[in-house]
Formats: C-alpha cells, sequence, structure tokens
C-alpha cells in the first residue's frame, strides 16, 4: 500500500455525493416516517463507514490505474456500478419521488442506491490491494445497505405511508414499528387497547393498512398533536373515522382542518361510498366539527351515541 492522493477516490466521491446533495432536497414521500426506525447499531455502523471509506479512499494512490493488466477489470467494474448508480439517481429524480420509485430494483440489483455505491468500494480496494478500505467498505455495506433493506421491508409490509398536508398540519399513515412504539408510550390502557386492536387489523389486512393504521396529525414543525383513523373498508363501502386532539391543542381547529382533509381523501379512494363517524351524546365539540365537515346525523345510535354521515 502507498501513501498518496487518489484521482479515482475524488471521482468516486464526486459522483456519489452530487446525486445525494440533491436527494437532500427532493426525498421521497414519507421517508422521515421510515427513518425514525432506523436501526441504530446499523446507523452507527454507517456513519463509521461513511467517514472511514471518504477519508481512505483519497489517500492511497493505488486506487489509481498504474498500467494495463487483468486486475484493471476491478477499476472496470467499479465504474460500472458508478455508472449504474447514477443511472439509477436520474431515474428517481425523474419519477413521482414516492418511497416505492426509490426503492425501484435496478436490473434486479435490491436497494441500488445503497448496494452499487458499496460495491463501487469493495472494488476499487481490490483494485488497490487495500484490506483497509475493503473492510471500511464491509463496515459501510453492513450498515448502509442494512438500513435500506429493512425500510425496503418496511414499505413491502405496509405499502407507501399516505401523507396530507393541510395548512397547518401534516397528517401521515403510521408504519407497524411506529404504531408499536407509540402504543408502548401510552398510559391509558382504555387507549392502548383501541390502539392495539387497530394495529391488528393493520396487520390482519396489510392491503388496507391505510384504512386500519393510525394517523399522526403533526403541526408542520413535527410536533405531535394527536390522531384519527378509519376502522376498515366495509363491504357496502362504508368507512368509519375516528379523532382525537391532545388536550394542549383544544380550541385551534385542528380536528376541523384533519378530518376534513381525510374525509376530502377517503371519499377520493376506489370502492368508498360513505364516511361515518360516531359520538358520545354529550361531545357537543366533536359533533360541531362533524357538522363543519359536512357530515349530517342519521337518526341512529351507535355503540358511543348518535351516528352520522359524510356523502360523496
Amino acid at each position: 500500500m502507498h501513501f498518496g492522493f487518489s484521482y479515482i477516490g475524488l471521482i468516486f466521491l464526486a459522483l456519489l455525493f452530487v446525486p445525494n446533495l440533491f436527494w437532500t432536497k427532493h426525498l421521497p414521500q414519507g421517508y422521515e416516517t421510515y427513518a425514525k426506525n432506523e436501526n441504530k447499531v446499523l446507523l452507527i455502523l454507517e456513519r463509521v463507514g461513511e467517514v472511514l471509506v471518504s477519508a481512505l479512499v483519497l489517500i492511497f494512490s493505488d486506487f489509481n490505474p498504474h498500467g494495463l493488466d487483468f486486475r484493471l477489470l476491478w477499476l472496470v467494474g467499479a465504474a460500472l456500478a458508478m455508472l449504474l448508480y447514477e443511472i439509477y439517481w436520474v431515474r428517481y429524480f425523474k419519477s413521482k419521488k414516492t418511497m416505492a420509485d426509490f426503492y425501484r430494483s435496478l436490473l434486479r440489483i435490491p436497494v441500488a442506491g445503497a448496494t452499487l455505491p458499496v460495491a463501487a468500494v469493495l472494488l476499487i480496494a481490490s483494485y488497490g490491494q487495500n484490506p483497509i478500505l475493503f473492510g471500511a467498505g464491509v463496515i459501510l455495506g453492513v450498515g448502509h445497505i442494512g438500513i435500506h433493506l429493512g425500510h425496503k421491508r418496511e414499505l413491502e409490509k405496509s405499502g407507501t405511508p399516505t401523507v396530507l398536508e393541510t395548512a397547518r398540519l401534516r397528517l401521515r399513515v403510521a408504519l407497524h414499528n411506529e404504531m408499536v412504539q407509540f402504543i408502548s408510550g401510552q398510559t391509558d390502557e382504555i387507549l392502548a387497547a383501541a390502539y392495539r386492536e387497530m394495529l391488528q387489523g393493520a396487520l390482519d389486512h396489510p392491503e388496507q393498512w391505510n384504512w386500519y393504521a393510525i394517523w399522526m396529525m403533526e403541526e408542520k414543525s413535527g410536533k405531535h398533536v394527536g390522531d384519527l383513523c378509519f376502522k376498515g373498508l366495509n363491504p357496502d363501502g362504508s368507512v368509519e373515522i375516528g379523532y382525537g386532539i391532545l388536550e394542549d391543542f383544544w380550541g385551534r381547529g385542528y380536528a376541523t382542518e384533519a378530518v376534513r382533509a381525510a374525509v376530502e381523501w377517503a371519499l377520493q379512494q376506489p370502492g368508498v361510498t360513505r364516511v361515518e363517524a360516531e359520538t358520545e351524546p354529550e361531545n357537543a365539540a366533536s359533533q360541531r366539527v362533524l357538522a363543519k365537515c359536512g357530515f349530517l346525523p342519521t337518526g341512529t345510535l351507535g355503540k358511543e351515541g348518535p351516528r352520522f354521515v359524510r356523502l360523496p
């Protein structure tokens, strides 16, 4: 191994970092939700690997071409991997930038955005016969590829999380791990039991995840203000909505804003014929929210009290 500047390493880092700089301003919808669930050990390995690779790939001149021999094929392979990496990013930036777009395979390469640069690092290390960079690449690969494989599995389990934005709020469907964490933090056993029922419904009907999962209500700053849910899509096309706002945020119109957005979304979904709700008889505030969102009383009683319906 020989110390010295590697222009191959510099080119590699430029090809790696430039698309990622653009990506930070074009994150796929709902990516923050997945990021909250990242495995902490894998995250540490990823960060350590990134630092080591970024430094090591620049300080050994062995990575620069030095004559024609069979080992040059390793460098050609690394160049091909980075070419495919750039093609992957061009495809993503031209897409609708959803999580499904972000995790589409490229030439059957899974999580190509993570796999291809790691492969390039290992090939560059092999060309330069540098076990230190190779080890750093392995560390990076375990962390980086591991994290994104986890995201991909979460995506396949629950689908692309739906995110709705209003003037002041962001409504987003929680993923499995987030629901588990949310439920574990509940101190009210009645609420916790209701949330567990939602989670079980989502797990039992993964193709209808949005209709069973918890929808988190957040201010644009990310502060949690409440949640809502639907209670499954019934065969007759009806869905029932339930919602709650944390007491600190009462009186700000958040419930009306969130319910209106969620109901409008629901009525645009295939097969939905109406949205229903019910409130406790004495809950006048909740009934006002429903009235503002276009619900009409049905004249019938449910388990909790009077029922209301909103038609398209």
